[in-house]
């Protein structure tokens, strides 16, 4: 990815450098030699930006993980990690809660996503 190519990133999400330093961790400063060519893009950012197989990470996106990490005093590669955990536990939940439903209703509770289960207990 060239600084160029990040710049029309950036601008196509309507985010001024700062803003996009923000959402990334760094400074304005550093966003501006990407853009520049002074100083070479993370493979991290630009893996992010333009991996092909990547999920789309709109800016909203980046702003609601930045929002988290800061919340929760985490770092931005924490909080990720933490999503995508959420999002499997998710996954496991809606692909066997039918399931479970059609055997036996009686069999499930209702209970906090991270702590799902299925009990014997009846409602």
């Amino acid at each position: 990815m060239t600084g160029t190519e990040l710049r029309e990133f950036r601008k196509q999400h309507g985010q001024t450098r700062s803003e996009l330093a923000e959402r990334l961790g760094v400074t304005e400063s550093a966003v501006a030699k990407w853009e520049q060519g002074t100083n070479a893009i993370p493979s991290a950012v630009e893996k992010l930006i333009n991996s092909p197989n990547r999920l789309e990470f709109d800016m909203e996106t980046l702003n609601g993980i930045h929002r988290y990490a800061n919340e929760t005093g985490k770092s931005f590669s924490e909080a990720i990690i933490d999503l995508i955990k959420l999002g499997l536990k998710l996954l496991v939940f809606a692909l066997f809660l039918p399931a479970a439903l059609l055997e036996d209703p009686s069999t499930v509770r209702l209970c906090d996503v991270s702590n799902c289960a299925l009990t014997s207990e009846t409602r």
